[in-house]
């Protein structure tokens, strides 16, 4: 089981219109386990102090434009 800890960063979830700062979020297996602006403390976790920088979910942009034959 892996665990990251991002700490100290501002947050755009893709769903609140507001950034919240301060944030700290458990990364654990690849997915989301906690999100807090409480401290979160788990042993062995890998820890990154994020400086105030914004964090945001992976955002997929899929699309293409079929315009041309030649692509």
């Amino acid at each position: 089981m892996t665990t990251t800890i991002f700490s100290n960063c501002h947050l755009f979830d893709g769903v609140s219109e507001d950034i919240r700062g301060g944030m700290n979020i458990a990364i654990e297996n690849g997915e989301i386990k906690e999100v807090s602006e409480q401290t979160i403390a788990i042993a062995g976790a890998h820890t990154h102090d994020c400086g105030g920088r914004f964090l945001m979910p992976g955002l997929l942009d899929l699309h293409f434009h079929a315009y041309s034959a030649s692509f």
